[in-house]
């Protein structure tokens, strides 16, 4: 049907964002680019309504035959929810994130394109191959993302985000390989691997399985492979950590999806152990929170809890409300996370600081910014109406079968962090003392912010747009 064909769309969109901004100024490449995103917002809507309609989306088109790699792309509501999110925060940290001269750039509006043809390509993929490129693509622009718009210390922060992540790229390559080498089947697509792999006997699976999973297990990231991230995040510009946190995190998460289709029988078996290990991360991440002064690196670290919260998720994901939890989770959580990291960046631009032992009386030079960052602090509590509460709650209510009591405690790390980041909230912004601001902020700030945080309720509200 034509409608399979409009799959493909994303990536050309991606594509004349990226010669645009090659080719033109860098204002007219922006607002190119910007028109291009929201289109993609569209569409993936667009699709997603003929998807809940009844119709099967999919695009295959071979290139090499032996072995069997297929262009291949397939588009359902669990894909959807991410490419919608991918759209709405590439969209708003072009238009609102270029607080500083270096990332007014032509170079900014390149590696923004560049990335959102990694992670359309990733989420749309049913072919294990052109997942690993997309994966790769997205790793390279992120890291000139960081090296080139970041902050003072940002070469060392890009280096040590590529090492890792050449780790991640490495163990996962090897994973793809070795599925090969077991299967008899000359093909790396997804549904055909998924009952090949069924086949094998459970040693077999392990294998290959620990490969991949300590790819994603690096890119989320969990403990103890998180290292890279807060350093990341305090280096990279604000566009940057939007990106970084709302979607490149989601690879490995969307990975650990595929892992869950691919090798049921592993996560069945063994899938205990790794939520266990998640449970351990998010704890872990909660207590590093309060140690932190920048602003953040205490929002990098709540990725950290929000991500392990969504593994546990995964883990217990036989279950299909911890699995649509876990969805909806990255969904609310690249929403909000995109938008702490903006009210981060608006604040550094306009007070030169990030120190919230510094910092106070924000809500008397800035209530807006002030009371974004509250809304920021209920979205990540799991407030009623809000995204995060759909997800939170699915993710309660299934994990609880496999898990038990033990499901209590990921979510005593969720608590721990608001705890935190509302203390930062009462000393930082609404405290007597007022910090002088230095910079005016540019409008646009306001409406990305406005836009994440009525994206944050559209999907709270009317959640069965995806869930249906």
């Amino acid at each position: 049907m034509m409608i399979n064909y409009l799959l493909i769309s994303p990536l050309i969109l991606g594509l004349i964002a990226l010669f645009g901004s090659i080719l033109l100024d860098y204002k007219k490449g922006k607002a190119l680019s910007a028109m291009l995103y929201a289109l993609s917002i569209m569409l993936f809507i667009y699709m997603l309504l003929y998807y809940n309609s009844g119709f099967n989306l999919e695009l295959s088109y071979s290139y090499i035959n032996l072995p069997i790699i297929q262009f291949s792309l397939v588009y359902n509501n669990v894909r959807a929810a991410l490419l919608i999110m991918t759209s709405i925060v590439t969209f708003v940290s072009l238009i609102s994130g270029d607080l500083t001269e270096e990332e007014r750039s032509k170079a900014s509006n390149i590696l923004i394109s560049l990335f959102f043809i990694s992670a359309t390509g990733l989420f749309l993929s049913n072919n294990l191959v052109l997942f690993f490129i997309f994966w790769d693509i997205g790793l390279v622009s992120m890291f000139f993302m960081i090296y080139l718009l970041g902050s003072v210390n940002r070469r060392m922060a890009a280096r040590k985000f590529m090492f890792y992540e050449i780790l991640a790229s490495l163990s996962l390559l090897t994973g793809i390989m070795i599925i090969y080498f077991y299967l008899n089947i000359a093909t790396f697509q997804i549904n055909a691997l998924t009952s090949a792999i069924s086949s094998l006997p459970l040693y077999k699976q392990i294998i290959p399985f620990i490969f991949i999973l300590f790819a994603f297990l690096i890119n989320m990231p969990i403990f103890p492979f998180h290292n890279w991230l807060p350093d990341a995040h305090s280096e990279a510009s604000t566009q940057g950590s939007m990106l970084l946190s709302g979607v490149l995190t989601k690879y490995g998460a969307f990975g650990a999806l595929l892992l869950y289709i691919i090798f049921p029988d592993v996560i069945v078996s063994y899938g205990f152990y790794i939520g266990l290990l998640a449970i351990i991360s998010s704890i872990y991440a909660s207590i590093l929170i309060l140690r932190q002064r920048d602003i953040k690196r205490a929002i990098a670290y709540s990725t950290i809890v929000e991500l392990g919260i969504i593994l546990f998720a995964i883990t217990a994901a036989y279950n299909t409300l911890a699995f649509y939890g876990s969805v909806y989770a990255m969904l609310a959580h690249g929403l909000v996370i995109a938008m702490m990291f903006l009210v981060a960046g608006a604040i550094r631009m306009k007070y030169q600081i990030r120190d919230v032992n510094i910092l106070s009386g924000i809500v008397h030079t800035d209530n807006r910014l002030a009371y974004a960052f509250l809304f920021g602090v209920f979205t990540i509590a799991g407030m009623p109406l809000t995204s995060s509460f759909i997800g939170d709650l699915l993710i309660a209510f299934g994990s609880v079968v496999r898990y038990k009591a033990l499901t209590v405690l990921p979510f005593i790390a969720l608590f721990i962090n608001v705890a935190v980041f509302y203390y930062i909230y009462q000393k930082s912004f609404v405290s007597r003392k007022k910090y002088k601001p230095i910079n005016k902020l540019d409008p646009l700030v306001y409406t990305g912010i406005f836009i994440l945080i009525a994206s944050i309720l559209l999907f709270g509200v009317f959640s069965y747009i995806i869930l249906e």
